[in-house]
């Protein structure tokens, strides 16, 4: 089932819920989900997996995708994590370089400010894969918060992926009975 039938069901079943619009990841409400999608993305057709990313600090190519009752990131290697698994969601933190010392040139570690450059979604298991966006997204408004553990600041992630990407992923989390919309 692609993730635009997926987010069409769950708003169809919860239309005082606020869920991701599976075509640019805003914020829109179950009953507004339709009038949305034709309004704005009148010929978005679902993203496939494998989803594509960066791997952090834009190094590596990498993709995630569903495979049976497992998620799986494929970058140098595999990661592999069975479903159901545990969700955390937090805040992705960098480091801003203090005005003065970016114009220095030192081979040392020199003071920033420790700034929010995105949040992330990280899938826990007997391994984890941590999947961020630089996009501000809004789990807590989406989904019941007794599904998310707060997983607090985190400094790096396993890819980096566009808003309707994560999207995707999280529709396809709600498929499985892993995120139950929150209703208003």
């Amino acid at each position: 089932m692609d993730t635009l039938t997926i987010a069409r069901q769950l708003a169809d079943f919860h239309p005082s819920a606020r869920l991701p619009c599976p075509a640019c990841g805003v914020s829109v409400n179950g009953d507004n989900l339709a009038k949305h999608l034709a309004k704005v993305h009148a010929d978005f057709s679902s993203l496939t997996p494998p989803w594509r990313g960066r791997g952090w600090f834009g190094l590596l190519p990498a993709s995630i995708a569903f495979d049976g009752d497992a998620i799986v990131l494929r970058r140098l290697g595999q990661r592999r994590v069975s479903l159901p698994c545990k969700l955390e969601v937090g805040t992705l933190v960098g480091t801003r370089p203090d005005a003065i010392s970016a114009n220095q040139s030192v081979d040392y570690n020199t003071p920033g400010e420790t700034v929010r450059v995105g949040r992330y979604l990280r899938l826990v298991g007997d391994r984890s894969i941590t999947i961020g966006c630089r996009s501000a997204t809004q789990f807590h408004a989406h989904w019941r918060r007794e599904q998310l553990i707060d997983g607090g600041r985190r400094r790096s992630c396993h890819v980096m992926l566009s808003r309707p990407a994560l999207a995707a992923i999280e529709y396809e989390l709600a498929r499985r009975g892993m995120l139950v919309p929150q209703s208003q």
